[in-house]
């Protein structure tokens, strides 16, 4: 008689943090993301230097889990609105999928590893690199991350696919009764305390069925590393991919930022006070197709960019703006290449060592960003102003219009979150935003008679 094939379920979710997981059956959950202003005004340590010096399995990582960030984006793209904001959180589902990887055999291992970009790596050295990874960033005071592999009670895992997921990424395994009355509200308390409570009721309902459930929950906070002043906020329009003026609270700094042109958009990142993590943002020149753009990234580009980019003195204007999403993974993933581990021929053996039949079942995540001025430390506040006050910029920077960004860890080269705004929540203040669209315009004409006076 043939055995019926139990469940796997994969849930990620991300609060900035990030929440992810899969259940066999298969879900995800949320990342939320807070980005606050803070001073640190001693100089950041040099994170770019320390990954150029790393390992050629540290920099393979680099590569190939960008490379990821921007198939999981894309499928997030693809399967929204030209109009919708995205955001994935690539590293939670990254660490899912490297569980389903050493669980996996056959071509359901083939197309998991292809997705990770592993195919050619041995498990030793993948277990050994991405173990190192996983040290480097449970140290940073800025992220913590969360695992767990929970199996029904009637399912035997194999010790040694139990022991790989604990060096690779600290997932711990414990039995779960799914068919127990409390069995929700115990799994959605865990994502809420995972998520620093900002991820609740993930999960609208939990399978009885299912056998196994891969778990990952990551959060991320931090304070800017050059504040932005709250005094300085004003509301501009910010122009959405329709071309509809949307009047929006914009967060404005003069200060040094690693900044670079490329051939049709400009290229900023951001760091948080530590220096370790940067929030990059990839802004198309006016004019540009911000589709076009977006298409056109890739992990060679943004090497390229982060190489290239140089402290440089900018007028920098940034919307102040939440977004909140949830997405069916199945879907990407799918498009991803990871095909047979959704079927009736999935090869999970590994996970119980050839004992009973798995297949993921389903794969969501849900994920949160809030990115505001939220300051620390008022006294040193005041000198940051101080010492900003002068500042000549050398380039303006107006994320005025629809961009991409990313959240990235300099030291190891890992992309936490991956997202675009093409369309902020509107304050209301129109005619604020009015007001400020004169003063540039007057502004604009200003600077045009000066150069043409110098010129005659």
């Amino acid at each position: 008689m043939k055995r019926q094939t139990k469940r796997l379920g994969a849930f990620w979710a991300a609060t900035l943090g990030t929440f992810a997981a899969f259940a066999f059956s298969a879900a995800s959950a949320s990342a939320q993301m807070e980005m606050g202003m803070g001073m640190g005004m001693g100089p950041a340590p040099d994170f770019y230097s320390r990954q150029a010096e790393s390992s050629p399995e540290s920099k393979f990582f680099a590569e190939n889990q960008t490379a990821f960030a921007l198939k999981l984006y894309r499928g997030a793209t693809e399967g929204a609105k030209t109009d919708a904001n995205v955001l994935v959180a690539p590293f939670s589902v990254f660490r899912g999928l490297n569980a389903l990887s050493l669980g996996s055999a056959g071509k359901t291992k083939a197309e998991i590893d292809a997705a990770l970009g592993r195919s050619d790596v041995a498990d030793e050295t993948w277990i050994r690199t991405l173990a190192a990874v996983d040290s480097s960033l449970n140290a940073a005071s800025e992220a913590t991350f969360a695992g767990a592999l929970w199996f029904a009670p009637d399912l035997k895992l194999d010790e040694t696919f139990v022991q790989r997921c604990k060096e690779t990424s600290r997932i711990e395994a414990a039995a779960f009764d799914f068919a127990a009355p409390n069995a929700l509200k115990k799994a959605n308390a865990w994502f809420a305390r995972n998520t620093g409570r900002k991820i609740r009721n993930f999960l609208t309902e939990l399978n009885p069925e299912t056998g196994l459930l891969i778990a990952d929950a990551t959060t991320f906070k931090a304070t800017w590393r050059i504040e932005f002043e709250l005094e300085k906020t004003q509301t501009r329009f910010f122009t959405d991919v329709r071309g509809e003026k949307i009047p929006v609270a914009t967060m404005r700094e003069t200060a040094p930022f690693k900044y670079c042109d490329a051939e049709n958009f400009q290229y900023l990142e951001a760091l948080y006070k530590s220096g370790r993590f940067a929030f990059v943002v990839v802004l198309p020149r006016e004019g540009e197709s911000f589709v076009d753009v977006e298409r056109s990234l890739t992990p060679e580009l943004l090497r390229e960019c982060r190489e290239r980019a140089e402290q440089t003195t900018v007028a920098l204007r940034l919307p102040r703006f939440k977004v909140e999403r949830s997405f069916d993974l199945a879907a990407t993933l799918k498009k991803a290449g990871v095909v047979s581990a959704f079927g009736p021929d999935a090869d999970l053996s590994p996970i119980t060592g050839g004992g009973e039949r798995l297949k993921v079942d389903q794969a969501k995540q849900a994920a949160f960003i809030s990115v505001n001025e939220k300051g620390t430390e008022a006294g040193a506040a005041t000198m940051q102003a101080a010492m900003m006050g002068a500042a000549i910029p050398n380039v303006e920077f107006y994320a005025d219009r629809p961009f991409v960004y990313f959240i990235r860890d300099n030291a190891t080269g890992a992309v936490l979150f991956a997202g675009r705004l093409v369309a902020p929540e509107p304050d209301g203040k129109t005619a604020d935003a009015e007001y400020w669209e004169q003063e540039d315009q007057e502004e604009k004409e200003r600077k045009a008679k000066e150069r043409r006076e110098r010129l005659f």
